[in-house]
């Protein structure tokens, strides 16, 4: 955020072969092109923040109404990239980069269930009645909610871990940062 309505329609349009490939490479190239930035002036750090508070909203918020499961990807995936940048606030630590590696996996689980058990580009929830086989849905569930953020799955451990690096470095704007991580989860 905030460049990124593009995405949605992007996810939706896209085969969800080349889908999966949109929702993992570009993130980690956007990462190295935010380390680079990072490292050349320490005033780049705050134009971090509202990049981080409008990707936790616009992606909790969007994420509501939307029933196509590659749409609900894409706003997952501006939702995450807030958690990632905020770990990115916090120099090249290690909770950081076990984040990205977390949601990488999980995203590539959740792509894999789709390509390999639907033809259909155009996928809405109901998608999950149509699943035959009770451990694809479970693996599904589970990398779904691991993804949300839920304990005990890998996804929340992840989060949790951000979380500290904020709640380590307290000042009023990591404060108001931690306020609005809230109120992005509980939407």
């Amino acid at each position: 955020a905030p460049l990124n309505f593009w995405v949605v329609s992007l996810y939706q349009k896209s085969y969800t072969k080349l889908t999966l490939f949109l929702s993992i490479i570009p993130k980690l190239i956007y990462i190295f092109i935010i380390i680079k930035i990072l490292s050349l002036n320490s005033i780049n750090y705050f134009l971090l923040y509202p990049t981080c508070i409008l990707s936790l909203l616009i992606g909790s918020i969007f994420g509501l109404k939307e029933i196509y499961i590659k749409k609900l990807l894409a706003i997952s995936s501006i939702y995450n990239l807030g958690y990632i940048l905020i770990g990115l606030l916090f120099n090249y630590n290690i909770q950081t980069f076990e984040y990205i590696f977390i949601y990488i996996l999980n995203v590539i689980n959740i792509f894999i269930i789709l390509i390999l058990n639907f033809n259909n580009d155009k996928l809405n929830l109901n998608f999950l009645f149509y699943l035959n086989k009770n451990f694809i849905k479970f693996f599904l569930f589970i990398s779904i909610i691991s993804l949300i953020g839920f304990p005990p799955l890998a996804g929340f451990y992840a989060k949790y871990n951000i979380l500290l690096l904020l709640l380590s470095n307290l000042s009023l704007i990591n404060i108001i940062l931690l306020f609005i991580i809230i109120i992005s989860f509980i939407i």
